[in-house]
């Protein structure tokens, strides 16, 4: 037994100072005689007081570092081979011993440096050294390079115990097994205890899982080389657990943790067993513990990601699996949870390209792939989560859960066969009460109310002991106006139980329908008795309240009654922020939401109710940073974003809005709906080339024919496709009504000359809605062109509460310049040039003005100024030319009338009239 070497430095201070008058040949011979005799710490001391007189003495330099290298204290090996080498001729002999010791410190890119060809080595010593060029080759994983160097191993000396090694390693990398196990046997039979043959015959046999073999082999390799104990103790402890003799692996470890608590692969196995016994906490903290050393190592980010995934630290988990993605090809579970790490991290096209290297499922992985699917769902990836669900059907035809996903899915993708997968569990009782609302819902949005009338029917007599089938039939009643019915169902739910809450807000709905109000409250006083912060309830209350006395304030007092401070329900303290706003205490109402803002899970009413007050109040860009706030919580869902979008259209900043759709669309490459937001930007920042392109590569089934429409139209409104215009968004205002819409079709009629049309259109929407006030310029405009007096009355009001409105001002302007009260147009349109100088429209109208009351010089530097603002604009082309023929300076008129098309027949009309008079 080799023993562990411990060199004090009192004990070398003192023999050192004993042997003052000895020469060095002297130490070196008694340096010698200890090595001999086994006395290395003797030894030590004597070769360093021969270096002490003669620093470049090989033999005591190339000798100490041999002790120190077959006593495995490596880095004083190192230090003193390293110094061999730079004597003259010891690289000769220090070069393979220093070789070892990098092979040894896993310094392999080292060792290959080194020159060993130029070293003019021993036969002996070259076949050595091509066996350890080779283990680096293999350590670095270039099994090309590491076959290469064996070969010549082999080829300079066949009989070499490093040659006949060599040659089974080979043979071994070739897939050579039986070649490669004879040739270790016959070399074992040579050189039974050459330790690297019987190590490296361990680690064969226990690849091949003969571990009885490779158990025998390492404890012999203990025998012959105890001072490499804790590498092969380790390899022992892996092929202990490979015949699940967890307690004598742990043993082993646990020994070697004592000693070095920091040793990689020992924590490795450990998080290992850890992890087999579901302990992951302890699983990640050893799997850290080997990656602190070995970041990048295959098993230890494997696992760790593992533990992580299993305790939900799914961002802990992304990190460690995400390192190792190429490698886990064929790895079910864990390319599943990277692929749910990248959904909780909105990586989602990533995340399903994942999922396709996942393979199939089976009974032991389809909860995780079920957990998938529902991560899917949650990022609104319906047809992945379908896709998902299908394939988990195959291995579980029978399971409830699968079926209510799956038809959920469906319903999602508008595929009505969701009712049936839905239908096959509403009978197991474990899922009624979930499915028959969603049933309930749809068969009522469908119109299919005796259906449901059916299924409620069957509902009552498979299920008697459960209220859902006389909930189903209640409802189905009151969508039949059948009230007496359905009053029957619902109090038949309270006489089997007096305390359900369900029944007690029916009924309460039911006679909110048939306007007893007082008995509707009091169904909904007796169910809050019952669950007092029940917002549901509450909210009725409110309901009802406004229903009975069309007093707002009142329904109010429902939920300010109910609050008692932000520790209750989220919705309730969104309930009272909303109050606060629609009190005129806007920033009341924020305060309450940013007090409750660290909760975790906030819903996405409580952000929306959040960035709509901040927006309100003149805070957009506080608004802004909210949704983007949220964005960063929730990077799984769209919503987030889709909000932001929708913020950056309200504040006009178009361009950032773009690129808000940009990254959305790298994360959500499936919603349909982003394709039609880029070109509604696009539209909206006047990139009209990029919008035509970008709505030629829509597919039109994937969208509503309403949303579809409503881009083809606005897009021919900015084409200034007047006519098409129209023709796209009536039948999407006659639809559903909105602002925006109403706007283009009112502004197409005045720029197709419709004026009768656009007035009748304009006074019958703004009767519907009065706030869409913006629309009253329309109006007073389509006034003004009809010669109709009320123009003048409708931009004065307009005026009265817009007094510094710049468009306002231009349109009353070019109203009174239409019917010659040209002083007074005059003041509108220089007041509107005070605020927007720069503007083309109010340019030209003051400069028309000018030139109907013959100020020629003036009106030039407006109507050039404006021509050059909008040198397309043909209105102001056609002003510009005819203030030149008043100038006198027909060429010039000339030539801005040939470079002309006009659009519309009045503008070409104008044109020809102007030609005329040339």
């Amino acid at each position: 037994m080799k023993r562990k070497i411990i060199v004090t430095l009192l004990m070398s201070l003192t023999l050192m100072a004993c042997g003052d008058d000895k020469t060095a040949e002297q130490y070196l011979t008694a340096a010698v005689n200890f090595e001999q005799q086994g006395e290395l710490n003797s030894a030590i001391i004597e070769y360093k007081n021969v270096l002490k007189l003669e620093p470049n003495n090989l033999t005591a330099r190339l000798n100490l570092g041999n002790i120190y290298l077959n006593d495995n204290e490596l880095l004083a090996a190192k230090k003193e081979l390293k110094l061999a080498m730079r004597i003259t001729d010891g690289r000769r002999d220090a070069i393979v011993p220093y070789a070892t010791v990098l092979s040894y410190l896993n310094e392999h890119e080292e060792l290959l440096d080194l020159p060993l060809l130029a070293a003019s080595l021993s036969s002996d010593k070259m076949v050595k050294a091509y066996y350890l060029r080779g283990q680096s080759y293999i350590a670095l994983e270039d099994n090309e390079k590491a076959i290469e160097e064996y070969t010549n191993a082999t080829s300079l000396d066949r009989s070499d115990p490093y040659g006949m090694l060599s040659q089974a390693v080979v043979s071994h990398l070739k897939a050579d097994k039986q070649q490669a196990k004879v040739q270790i046997k016959q070399l074992l039979d040579t050189y039974p205890n050459m330790p690297e043959a019987v190590l490296f015959y361990g680690i064969m046999t226990q690849a091949e899982e003969d571990f009885e073999t490779a158990i025998e082999q390492y404890r012999h390799y203990l025998t012959i080389e105890q001072y490499k104990v804790d590498y092969v103790k380790l390899l022992l402890a892996e092929t202990l657990l490979n015949i699940n003799d967890v307690e004598a692996s742990l043993a082993i470890l646990q020994d070697v943790l004592e000693r070095f608590p920091l040793q990689p692969m020992a924590s490795l196995m450990m998080a290992k067993i850890e992890f087999d016994r579901e302990n992951f906490t302890e699983s990640l903290d050893f799997a850290k513990a080997t990656l602190n050393r070995t970041p990048k190592h295959y098993m230890a980010n494997l696992l760790a990601g593992m533990s992580a995934f299993r305790l939900s630290d799914f961002d802990e988990s992304y990190k460690r699996l995400n390192r190792i993605e190429k490698k886990l090809a064929g790895r079910t579970l864990p390319i599943i949870m990277l692929a749910i790490n990248n959904i909780k991290l909105g990586n989602i096209v990533h995340a399903s390209k994942l999922l396709k290297l996942a393979g199939t499922i089976d009974e032991k992985n389809v909860d995780l792939f079920l957990f998938a699917a529902n991560e899917f769902k949650a990022a609104q990836d319906y047809r992945t989560t379908l896709t998902i669900l299908e394939e988990a059907e195959k291995v579980q035809p029978q399971r409830s859960k699968i079926k209510l996903a799956k038809g959920e899915a469906l319903l999602r993708l508008n595929d009505q066969s969701g009712l049936i997968e839905l239908e096959k569990i509403v009978f197991d009782r474990n899922f009624t009460s979930t499915v028959s609302p969603i049933l309930t819902t749809q068969y009522i949005r469908l119109g299919r109310v005796n259906e449901l009338d059916a299924l409620a029917l069957r509902l009552k007599k498979g299920l008697a002991d459960k209220h859902d089938g006389w909930i189903m039939a209640g409802i189905a009643a009151i969508n039949k106006k059948d009230y007496s019915q359905a009053e029957l169902e619902f109090s038949h739910i309270l006489k089997g139980n007096p305390e359900s809450v369900g029944a007690l807000l029916n009924l309460a709905k039911l006679k909110a329908q048939e306007k007893e109000y007082d008995q509707s409250l009091s169904f909904i006083d007796r169910a809050l008795a019952l669950a007092a912060d029940n917002y549901t309830l509450l909210s009725t209350k409110a309901k009802v309240i406004f229903l009975k006395t069309n007093d707002s304030a009142k329904a109010r007092e429902v939920f300010k009654s109910a609050y008692q401070g932000t520790h209750q329900s989220e919705e309730l303290v969104v309930e009272r922020a909303v109050i606060y706003a629609s009190e005129g205490k806007p920033l009341e109402g924020i305060k309450l939401l940013e007090e409750i803002q660290q909760r975790p899970e906030l819903s996405e009413k409580y952000w929306n109710t959040l960035g709509d007050l901040l927006a309100k109040t003149g805070s957009e860009g506080e608004a802004l940073k909210v949704f983007e706030k949220w964005a960063s919580i929730n990077p799984q869902s769209p919503i987030p974003m889709l909000k932001q979008i929708a913020m950056t259209e309200r504040m006009k900043i178009y361009d950032q809005g773009l690129l808000v759709i940009g990254q959305a669309q790298d994360k959500f490459a499936y919603l349909k709906k982003l394709q039609l937001l880029e070109v509604n930007f696009l539209i909206l920042n006047n990139q009209l080339a990029k919008a035509r392109k970008a709505f030629s590569l829509l597919n039109k089934i994937d969208f509503s024919s309403s949303d579809y429409s409503t881009i083809a139209g606005e897009l021919a409104f900015k084409e200034k496709n007047y006519h098409g215009a129209i023709l796209k968004l009536t039948p999407v205002y006659q639809d559903k009504p909105s602002l925006r819409i109403a706007t283009s079709i009112a502004a197409s009629y005045l720029m197709t000359k419709q004026h009768k049309v656009a007035i009748d259109f304009l006074e019958s929407h703004l009767k519907s809605n009065p706030k869409h006030s913006v629309l009253y310029t329309h109006l007073a405009s389509a006034y003004s062109a009809s010669g109709d007096k009320r123009a003048t009355e409708v931009y004065e009001k307009l005026l009265a509460q817009y007094p510094e409105n710049a468009v306002v001002l231009n349109n009353m302007a070019w109203h009174l310049l239409m019917i010659d009260d040209f002083d007074n147009a005059l003041k509108y349109a220089q007041k509107a040039l005070t605020i927007n100088a720069e503007n083309a429209q109010i340019l030209d109208t003051h400069g028309m003005i000018l030139l109907k009351l013959s100020k020629y010089k003036q009106a030039e530097q407006s109507l050039q100024k404006a021509l050059l603002l909008e040198p397309n604009d043909i209105d102001i082309t056609l002003h510009n030319a005819e203030l030149y023929l008043l100038m006198g300076n027909k060429a010039k008129s000339k030539r801005l009338l040939n470079a002309v098309s006009p659009d519309l027949p009045e503008q070409q009309e104008k044109r020809t009239e102007l030609l005329s008079r040339i």
